[in-house]
């Protein structure tokens, strides 16, 4: 079957039967270096981190539906992350692209050069309040690529992901974006705001406002 569908990848599941896992991905949680984690732990040893690895799981078609994801037999895992930080993590991102697909990805995201922290949150509401679910996945809820956590079996928090990864799996090495924080930015932003649009992710995931 093949699954490298745009509307199946875009649900972002990775499936690794070898190694008993679905991997739920989810936007600025780390997600290239596990991707390129889970590259490394099927024998894939791509070149480059964020590009390499990526393509050649998208070529091996690992991308399934969610669906598909529940009733594989396969444990379901995901990392999720404080919306501040994520939020904070997706504006430097866009604010100071470091390579070609951040460029692309702030321009898809249609993302102002001088925005400041505040405008991109309120340009994210205004994109809300448009249609719902709609935008860039790098400021989606989590909740929206995790609707039902009823069936995982590991649900990490990217602030504990040494300590609480699976440990029939090798501990990840590398679990953050080394660009994030290359660059000081003061933020601006209305946090009560921020908590309000991502409420279901603070009470979902735990995480206080």
């Amino acid at each position: 079957m093949q699954h490298s569908k745009k509307e199946t990848v875009r649900q972002n599941i990775l499936t690794f039967p070898e190694l008993g896992y679905n991997y739920w991905a989810i936007n600025k949680n780390a997600t290239s270096s596990l991707a390129y984690y889970f590259a490394l732990q099927i024998g894939l040893n791509p070149n480059k981190q964020h590009q390499d690895a990526k393509t050649k799981l998208k070529h091996q078609n690992r991308y399934i539906s969610q669906d598909e994801a529940r009733n594989n037999g396969l444990k379901n895992l995901t990392v999720v992350r404080n919306p501040f930080s994520r939020f904070e993590s997706c504006y430097r991102m866009f604010k100071f692209p470091q390579d070609d697909i951040h460029i692309l990805a702030a321009s898809k995201a249609r993302f102002e050069k001088n925005f400041s922290s505040q405008d991109f949150l309120l340009s994210v509401q205004k994109t809300w309040n448009f249609r719902k679910k709609q935008g860039n996945k790098h400021y989606w809820k989590q909740t929206w690529f995790v609707p039902d956590t009823s069936f995982f079996d590991y649900i990490i928090k990217l602030e504990d992901l040494t300590d609480s990864w699976p440990s029939d799996l090798p501990t990840p090495t590398q679990h953050s974006n080394t660009t994030d924080k290359k660059t000081p930015v003061q933020y601006d932003y209305d946090r009560g705001l921020l908590f309000e649009m991502y409420k279901d992710d603070f009470l979902s995931f735990d995480y206080k406002g």
